[in-house]
Protein backbone atom coordinates (compact mmCIF):
# COMPACT_ATOMS: atom_id res chain seq x y z
CA UNK A 1 0.00 0.00 0.00
CA UNK A 2 1.33 3.55 -0.87
CA UNK A 3 0.70 6.73 -0.34
CA UNK A 4 -0.84 8.62 -3.53
CA UNK A 5 2.51 11.16 -3.42
CA UNK A 6 3.86 10.68 -6.73
CA UNK A 7 7.46 9.88 -4.62
CA UNK A 8 5.91 7.13 -2.85
CA UNK A 9 4.44 5.54 -5.59
CA UNK A 10 7.52 5.77 -7.48
CA UNK A 11 9.85 4.20 -4.63
CA UNK A 12 7.44 1.36 -4.80
CA UNK A 13 6.50 0.65 -7.91
CA UNK A 14 10.34 -1.13 -9.32
CA UNK A 15 9.58 -3.53 -6.08
CA UNK A 16 6.05 -4.42 -6.96
CA UNK A 17 6.81 -5.28 -10.94
CA UNK A 18 9.81 -7.28 -9.64
CA UNK A 19 7.27 -9.21 -7.32
CA UNK A 20 3.81 -9.37 -9.39
CA UNK A 21 2.52 -7.88 -6.44
CA UNK A 22 -0.41 -5.61 -6.67
CA UNK A 23 -0.03 -1.67 -5.55
CA UNK A 24 -2.68 -0.34 -3.50
CA UNK A 25 -2.48 3.57 -3.20
CA UNK A 26 -4.33 4.66 -0.29
CA UNK A 27 -5.08 8.16 0.67
CA UNK A 28 -4.89 7.71 4.56
CA UNK A 29 -0.98 7.29 4.13
CA UNK A 30 0.08 11.03 2.84
CA UNK A 31 2.04 12.89 5.19
CA UNK A 32 0.49 14.71 7.32
CA UNK A 33 -0.19 18.05 7.15
CA UNK A 34 1.48 20.43 9.40
CA UNK A 35 -0.49 23.61 8.20
CA UNK A 36 -2.42 24.82 5.48
CA UNK A 37 0.20 27.45 4.55
CA UNK A 38 3.68 27.53 4.43
CA UNK A 39 5.61 27.78 8.14
CA UNK A 40 9.01 30.27 8.66
CA UNK A 41 9.47 28.10 12.10
CA UNK A 42 7.77 24.42 10.97
CA UNK A 43 10.30 22.85 12.61
CA UNK A 44 8.90 24.26 15.97
CA UNK A 45 5.14 23.67 15.26
CA UNK A 46 6.51 20.06 14.43
CA UNK A 47 8.08 19.73 17.20
CA UNK A 48 4.81 20.86 19.25
CA UNK A 49 2.89 18.63 17.99
CA UNK A 50 4.96 15.84 19.32
CA UNK A 51 4.75 17.30 22.87
CA UNK A 52 1.02 18.26 22.76
CA UNK A 53 -1.18 15.57 20.19
CA UNK A 54 -4.01 17.49 19.92
CA UNK A 55 -2.26 21.30 18.54
CA UNK A 56 -2.71 22.14 15.60
CA UNK A 57 -2.20 24.81 13.14
CA UNK A 58 -4.61 26.34 11.03
CA UNK A 59 -5.32 24.08 8.09
CA UNK A 60 -3.30 21.39 10.06
CA UNK A 61 -3.65 17.84 11.54
CA UNK A 62 -2.68 17.63 14.87
CA UNK A 63 -0.52 13.87 15.73
CA UNK A 64 -3.65 12.58 16.99
CA UNK A 65 -5.90 13.42 13.87
CA UNK A 66 -2.87 11.81 11.53
CA UNK A 67 -2.83 8.97 14.16
CA UNK A 68 -5.98 7.94 14.00
CA UNK A 69 -6.47 8.58 10.14
CA UNK A 70 -3.78 6.03 9.24
CA UNK A 71 -4.92 3.45 12.28
CA UNK A 72 -8.34 2.92 10.37
CA UNK A 73 -5.94 1.72 7.28
CA UNK A 74 -3.45 -0.77 10.22
CA UNK A 75 -6.97 -1.87 11.65
CA UNK A 76 -8.32 -2.77 8.05
CA UNK A 77 -5.77 -4.66 7.07
CA UNK A 78 -4.79 -6.43 9.77
CA UNK A 79 -8.14 -7.84 9.53
CA UNK A 80 -7.99 -9.08 5.87
CA UNK A 81 -5.19 -11.65 7.79
CA UNK A 82 -1.95 -10.82 6.10
CA UNK A 83 0.82 -12.34 6.75
CA UNK A 84 2.93 -9.10 5.61
CA UNK A 85 1.91 -5.99 4.30
CA UNK A 86 4.13 -3.23 3.20
CA UNK A 87 3.39 0.66 3.74
CA UNK A 88 4.90 3.00 1.65
CA UNK A 89 4.61 6.71 3.37
CA UNK A 90 6.37 9.93 4.92
CA UNK A 91 8.28 10.27 7.42
CA UNK A 92 6.46 12.31 9.81
CA UNK A 93 2.89 9.85 9.49
CA UNK A 94 5.54 7.07 9.75
CA UNK A 95 7.10 8.62 13.24
CA UNK A 96 3.35 8.52 14.09
CA UNK A 97 2.93 5.30 13.50
CA UNK A 98 6.07 3.82 14.78
CA UNK A 99 4.70 6.16 18.18
CA UNK A 100 1.75 4.54 17.83
CA UNK A 101 3.18 1.12 18.71
CA UNK A 102 6.34 2.26 20.99
CA UNK A 103 5.84 5.56 22.71
CA UNK A 104 9.15 6.47 22.70
CA UNK A 105 9.23 7.45 18.90
CA UNK A 106 8.96 11.37 18.77
CA UNK A 107 10.17 14.34 17.48
CA UNK A 108 14.29 13.25 17.94
CA UNK A 109 13.59 9.75 16.27
CA UNK A 110 11.73 11.68 13.43
CA UNK A 111 14.90 13.98 13.20
CA UNK A 112 17.38 10.92 12.85
CA UNK A 113 15.19 9.23 10.10
CA UNK A 114 16.99 8.70 6.58
CA UNK A 115 15.66 9.43 3.17
CA UNK A 116 14.95 6.69 2.68
CA UNK A 117 14.39 4.25 5.82
CA UNK A 118 12.68 1.27 6.19
CA UNK A 119 11.36 -0.06 9.55
CA UNK A 120 9.76 -3.49 10.26
CA UNK A 121 6.93 -3.87 13.09
CA UNK A 122 6.04 -7.49 14.17
CA UNK A 123 2.60 -7.52 15.42
CA UNK A 124 2.70 -11.79 15.61
CA UNK A 125 4.74 -11.70 18.71
CA UNK A 126 3.65 -11.30 22.01
CA UNK A 127 4.53 -8.05 22.04
CA UNK A 128 5.10 -5.66 19.18
CA UNK A 129 8.63 -5.82 17.83
CA UNK A 130 9.94 -2.96 16.04
CA UNK A 131 13.31 -3.34 14.12
CA UNK A 132 14.79 -0.80 12.13
CA UNK A 133 15.58 -2.48 8.84
CA UNK A 134 17.85 0.12 6.75
CA UNK A 135 20.68 -0.07 9.13
CA UNK A 136 19.56 -3.45 10.97
CA UNK A 137 19.38 -1.61 14.28
CA UNK A 138 17.20 -2.88 16.81
CA UNK A 139 14.98 0.12 18.24
CA UNK A 140 12.97 -2.50 20.13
Amino acid sequence: MSSPYKRAVQTIEPYAKDTGLSLHIDKRLEERRLSGQPLFNWIEVLKRTFDDIDFKVDGGESTKEATVRVLELFKEVMNEKQKTTLFVTHGNLMTLILRYFDPKFGFGEWSRLTNPDVYHIDLQKKNVSITRLWNEQKTN
